[in-house]
């Protein structure tokens, strides 16, 4: 294996549960060194063990805090003197901000994993968002000259950026996510099931993620009330935490379906591919995503996905059998559940699994891995 001269930093902030861009690093973190690099982590990573890890680790704060790890972050970069014979990986604008101030003679990549700044204007204050819109600003101006990268992990996001910062155009590179296809994978689903005490006779519809706004799960319970006058053995289940908890439970409570819904709360990210193996159907009603790691995951596990038409969801559900993209109505979406539920669930399998092959992160680490050799030799 050839070494490379300079180091790759990853700089994200990893929680326990885990989440879209946290396990894009992880992903990076386990597949790069097969390449050779020398590989390293600012930031938070609770799951870190020094054992099993094979890179260096900075730990910029305690608290699973996005606040105090941005400020932490900020007030250590400065002191950092490894970083200029490094090569600086982020999966945010503002993780950048920083190095852009005091490592200027670094090379650079940002890695755009669609619109942050609409997820912020729909659930921060006014004067949060100006100031991300600010930073995001200044940061993707100072990182389109040759000496650094953009990558968009898909064409909406890459073509919302180009709008919304006409620099950027052309400069802006495409690599959608992969997935780990050692763990995620098919199991005995009426062994995983009887394992986290659902009831092998029901139908799980599933959502993983976080319970935000823009998931639009209170959708989802609207749409499940419709599944659920038809389709008697079916169960909703979320998997996931989030700000709209309380409400969705609320919900739940005010449709008469208690008995038929789920609060599994946050899991940590090891146990969602037996999870995921629970499930009939694994539904994604977002207002926009970037490249949804957990479409590509639930086909790795045979399990087949409705999904409002968001980020590169619709290069992924190719066929009828492994999934359906349906418009944000809620007797459209239940009728595309159903349909999923009765399908010849052999065939299902069989075109899940081969398509989830195409994305596996090997794939996407090479690609990335190239562009970390370009940079080298600049």
């Amino acid at each position: 294996m050839i070494m490379h001269r300079m180091k790759i930093i990853q700089v994200c902030y990893i929680t326990p549960q885990g989440g879209g861009i946290e396990t894009y690093v992880t992903n990076l973190l386990n597949s790069l060194p097969k390449f050779g690099f020398d590989l390293g982590l600012i930031g938070l990573n609770p799951n870190y063990d020094p054992a099993k890890s094979g890179y260096d680790y900075i730990r910029i704060t305690n608290k699973n805090n996005r606040y105090s790890y941005l400020f932490n972050l900020c007030l250590k970069t400065y002191f950092l003197r490894r970083s200029s014979q490094a090569i600086i990986c982020t999966h945010r604008s503002d993780d950048m901000f920083p190095f852009i101030l005091f490592h200027k003679r670094a090379p650079k990549i940002c890695t755009l994993h669609g619109k942050t700044l609409e997820n912020i204007r729909i659930k921060h204050p006014k004067i949060m968002a100006k100031i991300y819109g600010l930073i995001e600003r200044f940061t993707l101006r100072r990182l389109s000259n040759n000496r650094n990268v953009t990558i968009a992990v898909d064409e909406t996001t890459r073509r919302f950026y180009e709008q919304s910062y006409p620099w950027l155009k052309g400069k802006i590179m495409v690599i959608p996510s992969g997935i780990n296809l050692e763990r995620f994978k098919p199991m005995d689903k009426t062994k995983m099931q009887k394992k986290y005490g659902f009831n092998p006779l029901d139908k799980n519809i599933m959502f993983i993620g976080r319970l935000e706004k823009e998931k639009n799960l209170d959708f989802l319970i609207r749409t499940f009330r419709l599944l659920k006058e038809s389709e008697k053995d079916v169960h909703l289940i979320f998997v996931g935490d989030g700000r709209e908890r309380v409400s969705l439970a609320n919900l739940v409570n005010r449709t008469g379906l208690e008995k038929y819904v789920t609060f599994l709360g946050a899991i940590r990210h090891q146990k969602i591919p037996e999870l995921l193996n629970c499930a009939s159907v694994l539904i994604l009603c977002s207002e926009y995503e970037g490249s949804p790691t957990i479409v590509k995951e639930a086909l790795a596990c045979a399990v087949p996905v409705v999904s409002t038409n968001v980020g590169d969801v619709a290069k992924v559900i190719r066929n009828r059998f492994v999934g359906r993209i349906v418009e944000r109505d809620e007797k459209r979406f239940a009728e595309a559940i159903i349909e999923m539920l009765h399908l010849d669930q052999e065939r299902v399998k069989r075109e899940c699994i081969a398509i989830s092959k195409e994305f596996d992160f090997d794939n996407v680490a090479g690609r990335i891995a190239e562009i970390y050799k370009k940079l080298e030799r600049c």
